[in-house]
């Protein structure tokens, strides 16, 4: 069954702003790390008996968010698309 991956790109994009954020910072938020470590348990047994490290999880958010348009990464961090740090 696909993991709906809606909440947790809500809350990658609301700690992406116009100023670079790393990826362990944004992985370090709170909410973030919960909500991957809960998609890594579940998806652990779908895709290997050695399971998912959740850290894999929002690497492979933020490379589709930036696939979308919506962030894109630089040499100091991940920044939102639109310069201006509005939101689409």
């Amino acid at each position: 069954m696909p993991t709906n991956y809606k909440a947790l790109d809500a809350l990658i994009l609301s700690t992406v702003t116009a100023t670079p954020q790393s990826f362990a910072s944004i992985f370090a938020h709170i909410e973030i790390h919960a909500t991957c470590k809960v998609i890594a348990e579940e998806a652990g047994t779908a895709r290997s008996p050695f399971g998912v490290e959740p850290f894999r999880v929002p690497d492979r958010r933020l490379q589709a968010l930036r696939k979308k348009g919506d962030v894109r990464s630089t040499t100091k961090g991940w920044v939102l698309a639109d310069a201006t740090g509005a939101r689409p």
